[in-house]
């Protein structure tokens, strides 16, 4: 029926006016421009981290890897000292690409972050590392976290088992994407640890990138927080060479969240054959405050390789 002041549709859809049709083809234009930009920005990221080798990359690696590097480091205090780290993930066939094998060090926990939350730095690779034998599932579905709880020993006599839980999720914040990861574990031996960190990442041109990085982390053996704020500068010299130019501070609530170190280094990483062969150049002064925040200058050469054909086809999109 119709009423006064009203006109019948025969198709029972009313006719959209051309103005109408304007503005939804210019919200579409700009959320389809939006969705490129955020594309664009996430695949740099990532090049990014597959190139200098970043823990991100086998965070989220559904693939099997193996890496293994050998360090030198010079210091005045410490003299020369040498070491190196290896760490693997083997996909367990049969089992729908959501079951591995990981085997790591104790510096592999959140981003590369160590148990107490703060991420290990290049001269530290000398330090007596702890490894680890787990096996982990992925649980993401179809949510936007990726969800990865695991559970094994810390290779050693007598064993230390273990459980971990791991989260990571992407934010899109327009020109900024941001990411979000937690680890919490509890051993045997230690009890529990927890791990919280949050990345803040954006282009700068075609050849530089910049990420705020903000971490905190507590263990029950120790019952106080500690935490980290840094800043990297990534700068691509060419496809074979790049620079990641970072300073940041340490601190802790033992003492009112004080700092307890400052720290300034840049990162050489060059590509010495075929992608999976790389060398690394580090120069950091430090500033401790057990030693009067005098500054302390260290050197460290790596050289590492990497075996995965994930690693190799990310960082062959650069």
């Amino acid at each position: 029926m119709e009423t006064e002041g009203q006109s019948q549709d025969p198709d029972g859809v009313g006719e959209e006016s051309p103005e109408g049709g304007e503005k939804n083809q210019l919200a579409n234009a700009l959320d389809n421009t939006h969705a490129s930009i955020t594309r664009g920005l996430e695949y740099t990221v990532r090049q990014v981290d597959a190139f200098f080798a970043n823990e991100r990359v086998f965070e989220e690696a559904t693939d099997s890897y193996l890496q293994m590097e050998g360090s030198a480091v010079w210091s005045k205090r410490g003299g020369t000292r040498f070491g190196g780290d290896i760490k693997a993930r083997a996909e367990l066939p049969r089992l729908e690409r959501k079951w591995a094998l990981l085997f790591e060090s104790d510096g592999e926990t959140t981003s590369g972050e160590d148990r107490d939350g703060v991420q290990r730095r290049p001269k530290e690779v000398v330090e007596q590392n702890d490894y680890f034998l787990s096996v982990q599932r992925r649980l993401n579905g179809d949510s936007e976290w990726d969800i990865r709880p695991s559970a094994g020993v810390k290779v050693k006599y007598p064993p230390d088992p273990f459980a971990r839980l791991r989260v990571y999720r992407y934010f899109d914040m327009g020109a900024w994407l941001g990411r979000a990861s937690g680890d919490t574990s509890w051993f045997v031996s230690d009890g529990f640890g927890a791990g919280v960190q949050w990345d803040l990442d954006r282009a700068l041109g075609r050849t530089m990138m910049f990420r705020a990085t903000t971490s905190f982390g507590w263990q029950e053996k120790n019952d106080y927080y500690k935490g980290q704020q840094k800043l990297t500068l990534f700068h691509d010299l060419s496809d074979h060479d790049a620079f990641a130019y970072e300073g940041g501070m340490v601190f802790t609530d033992e003492e009112s969240w004080a700092a307890t170190e400052y720290f300034v280094r840049a990162d050489y990483r060059r590509e010495l054959t075929r992608r999976w062969l790389y060398l690394d150049i580090t120069p950091e002064v430090s500033f401790p405050r057990s030693r009067g925040f005098r500054e302390e200058r260290s050197l460290t050469v790596t050289l590492g390789v990497i075996f995965g054909r994930e690693y190799l086809r990310r960082s062959e999109g650069r």
